[in-house]
């Protein structure tokens, strides 16, 4: 049993850091269109206002922008690495309940700090979230928060592989 408990751990592992990978890359390729498309909406608004385009009852137009959301297929892959992060941070919370603890001399517990920065950084990110209301902010939080999943991601295979 023990050794179906390890090697899923070390198999999820891959699964974890290769969704946040994706999922952190495609965030940041969808934030820098969608501030190149809110600088080009705040251009051409800039521009509409200039032309002072009064309807005959002597009240301006204003066109307001379709209301804009996280990318639904980025959403669901954010959605699966969090998952996949927190079965990672149960099979390590076993295998810590078995009595197993990774390699690494004096440092190990570092394993556990990094193991649960991977665990809580998508939902902590949640919580920084505007739930919507600024979506430019919204893709940052979550691109950032999957980028440092990566990089804990990295440390927390490092200190369990018992490297420096």
């Amino acid at each position: 049993m023990l050794d179906v408990i390890v090697t899923l751990h070390l198999y999820n592992m891959l699964l974890v850091m290769a969704s946040g990978l994706v999922t952190a890359v495609w965030g940041l390729v969808l934030y820098l269109r969608e501030r190149r498309v809110a600088r080009a909406s705040k251009q051409a608004t800039v521009n509409s206002s200039q032309e002072n385009d009064v309807p005959a009852d002597g009240e301006k137009v204003v066109a307001e922008a379709p209301k804009r959301r996280l990318n639904r297929p980025w959403s669901i892959s954010l959605l699966v690495t969090a998952i996949l992060a927190l079965l990672q941070g149960l099979l390590g919370i076993t295998l810590l309940l078995i009595g197993q603890r990774p390699p690494g001399g004096s440092l190990y517990y570092l394993h556990y700090v990094y193991g649960g920065i991977v665990a809580l950084a998508i939902p902590a990110a949640v919580s920084y979230a505007t739930s919507g209301k600024n979506l430019q902010r919204d893709m940052l939080i979550f691109t950032i928060a999957a980028f440092i999943l990566v990089a804990a991601g990295a440390r927390a295979l490092m200190t369990g592989l018992g490297l420096p």
